[in-house]
Order: structure tokens, then sequence, then C-alpha cells
């Protein structure tokens, strides 16, 4: 049944019974579960087996075992826990893209190799790049919106760190290269 009120539908709503009469709406035939008021209720959808096979941006073939694996006793550095890269190059909502990677050293490496990418195709004639952290942080800055998601095993909820966090630990990333 279809009950229209300014320009609001309710599909499949029961009507109501008439004022006075002690008559309720017929309730639907036996087959499933029935809510308030005589409403088939609907089962949800289930979720996928593992979160690989929801995974539309994927870069890398899908992790075997399904959830991510926490490591108890991780480092400030969130090295070892499951880290998810947001980016967001330009205000444009299509622009929006994540990766997932097991440990954030493994996101940042794989952020400094988009920029290394677009500085490829800025200088295309350039045989060796050469840029410093204070470039790497303009960049940083010149995305619409850059965060991670990173595992956190106690709560198991996802900690969210912004563009700030980020600059810190690419320079701390950068530092350790040089230092090797």
């Amino acid at each position: 049944m279809l009950i229209q009120y300014k320009n609001i539908s309710l599909v499949g709503v029961a009507p109501m019974a008439k004022r006075g009469t002690s008559k309720r709406a017929p309730l639907p035939k036996a087959g499933g579960p029935v809510g308030k008021g005589g409403m088939k209720i609907k089962k949800r959808p289930a979720l996928p087996a593992t979160l690989s096979a929801a995974r539309p941006n994927q870069l890398h073939p899908p992790r075997q075992g399904g959830k991510p694996k926490f490591h108890a006793a991780a480092p400030k550095a969130a090295v070892g826990r499951h880290t998810i890269l947001l980016q967001q190059p330009t205000s444009a909502a299509a622009s929006r893209t994540w990766n997932d990677f097991d440990s954030t050293p493994k996101a940042l490496d794989f952020f400094t190799n988009g920029y290394e990418r677009e500085l490829r195709k800025l200088n295309p004639g350039s045989a060796q790049l050469t840029y410093t952290v204070a470039d790497l942080h303009v960049y940083v800055d010149s995305l619409h919106d850059l965060s991670i998601l990173v595992a956190d095993p106690q709560t198991k909820q996802y900690a969210p760190k912004g563009k700030e966090f980020i600059k810190q630990q690419l320079m701390d990333r950068i530092k350790q290269a040089a230092n090797k």
C-alpha cells in the first residue's frame, strides 16, 4: 500500500484502523519474522567474509586469513599496525582514494613514492630526482585532504592521524634512510 503526504511516500505501511472501531489492519501471512504493527522484517544483507572482498581500491593482492593481525606491543610509530592511507588531492569528491597497508612505514613509503612519481611527471628529462623534507611538506600541505587511520589493538579501533603527524613521520622516516 502507498500512502502519500506532502511529497512523502511511505511504501508498505499498513493502513491505520478507523476511529471507533476495534478492527486492526490484517497481519501478513506466515513465512517470516513480523515486527511491530504487523510489518514484515527484512534481514540485513550479509557482510563479506573478509575485508579484502570489499576493497574496490586495492593495489596489492588480498591478505590471506581475513582480519588484520595486530601486534600487542607496537611502538609509538605504529610499526606493524594495520594502516589505511586516505588521500584527496583536489576538492573534488571523485579524487578521494584510500590504500591499506600492514604497517605505517609501508604507508609512508607508498606516499613518498607517489610524490616521486609526481616529480617525474613534472621533470621528465631529469635522470635523478632531488628534493628536501621541506618540499615533501609543501606537497603534503598542497593536498586537499590527507590522513591515515592506524589500528589500535587495545581498543580494536582505528586512530585517525592528520597532516602534522604524517609530516613528523615522514621526517623520521627520511632521517632513518639518511643514517643507513
